[in-house]
């Protein structure tokens, strides 16, 4: 039987950073590495137009291996690790990994649906619309979850109502639509920055889409439970595992007093009550006093009861 004095103790739990996360040091190494990419891609699109069109295979190819590392923060996060996995190949080529392609597809689909060749008044709910679900299906879509369940539209209000209530959710909204923004304003201006908006402005973006998608990663693992979807700990589960092991902590603890009390030892039994009392800091002083009045010996009861 495990001691009570030392007993296993609970998974360790930190709570997730947000705005710390790029500055991780292995996450600089990265950023510093796809900044580099990015930047050569950028620098080789604005060549003449027969070194510029080389420039879109490039293009794809950064494009597909931070995304691809983006699914990693995202999943990762979600399951409640605080740092991710080093950069390595197996991460950015995956072999059976298609939600790269699940993911462009349904940003095509809200690309088209956000266009301007529908009705143009009705344009803004379609934006608002889009502000709100997209993620929510991206996050399905990214933690291997078949999003296909939020097609109900009674299942997607009640996701979204879920998903929008948690409080990292303002966080995270705002900083989807600051880095929109600004890939927005950088789509638009594409060829036209110079070297110098470049040098800037590539670090800057791609860390912000490494904060949005931390941030991602924080929302679903708060609310993962609630969507559905599996974390391996977060808050309320690190609390759940702290009071099983005060229970279980407690029980042994009781079997001991019981053993003592059988043979008449009370003072030996007061003087641990004594110390399990400091150790666990009077948390589970009523739970312990509770479990003591079950007993038909209620002499060790007595005790307490003078010094409660």
């Amino acid at each position: 039987m495990i001691d009570w004095r030392h007993p296993s103790p609970a998974s360790d739990f930190q709570e997730l950073t947000i705005f710390r996360f790029p500055f991780f040091l292995e996450n600089l190494l990265v950023l510093g590495l796809y900044s580099l990419m990015f930047l050569m891609a950028g620098l080789w699109a604005s060549l003449p137009s027969g070194m510029g069109i080389r420039s879109v295979l490039f293009w794809l190819i950064c494009i597909t291996l931070f995304f691809n590392y983006v699914f990693v923060i995202v999943d990762h996060t979600s399951r409640g690790f605080q740092h991710v996995p080093k950069l390595s190949g197996e991460l950015v080529f995956p072999t059976h990994d298609s939600r790269l392609f699940t993911i462009t597809g349904l940003t095509a689909c809200y690309f088209a649906f956000t266009s301007a060749g529908w009705d143009e008044s009705s344009r803004p709910l379609r934006l608002i619309f889009t502000f709100f679900t997209y993620p929510l299906l991206f996050s399905f879509a990214s933690v291997n979850r078949h999003f296909t369940v939020l097609l109900n539209p009674v299942r997607l209000i009640k996701s979204i109502v879920v998903f929008t209530a948690s409080r990292f959710a303002p966080t995270f909204y705002l900083l989807q639509f600051v880095t929109g923004a600004l890939l927005y304003f950088n789509i638009q201006s594409f060829g036209e920055l110079s070297t110098w908006h470049l040098i800037w402005q590539v670090p800057i973006t791609l860390t912000l889409l490494f904060l949005t998608f931390r941030a991602l990663g924080v929302l679903i693992n708060a609310q993962g439970p609630k969507l559905g979807i599996a974390v391996l700990q977060n808050e309320d589960t690190h609390i759940a595992s702290l009071e099983r092991a005060a229970e279980i902590r407690l029980s042994q603890f009781v079997i001991q007093l019981h053993r003592l009390t059988r043979v008449h030892e009370y003072r030996k039994a007061f003087d641990l009550i004594q110390i399990f009392q400091k150790e666990n800091h009077n948390n589970l002083d009523e739970h312990l006093y509770a479990r003591l009045c079950e007993w038909e010996d209620k002499r060790l009861t007595a005790m307490l009861s003078l010094i409660w």
